[in-house]
Formats: structure tokens, C-alpha cells, sequence
């Protein structure tokens, strides 16, 4: 949960919405985050 929180600190309001609810959904967020890491 550490790491959501982390990135929550770098995205803008409304992302971090969005990737909030993702991290309370956490059988998803491991793959959110690879995505995430690979578009950059």
C-alpha cells in the first residue's frame, strides 16, 4: 500500500482518484503499476 501512496503523491487530483480506487482493488494494482512503468 506504501507504493500507492507514493505514486498518489505524483499525479495530479483527478489520477489520483482514479489510482486510489485502483490501489483499494490490490489484485490489480501490481499489473496497473507494470502498465504504468512501461508507458513511460
Amino acid at each position: 500500500m506504501t507504493e500507492c501512496l507514493e505514486q498518489l503523491k505524483t499525479h495530479d487530483d483527478h489520477a489520483a482518484i482514479l489510482i486510489e480506487s485502483i490501489c483499494l482493488s490490490y489484485p490489480f494494482q501490481h499489473r496497473f503499476f507494470k502498465a504504468t512503468a512501461d508507458a513511460k
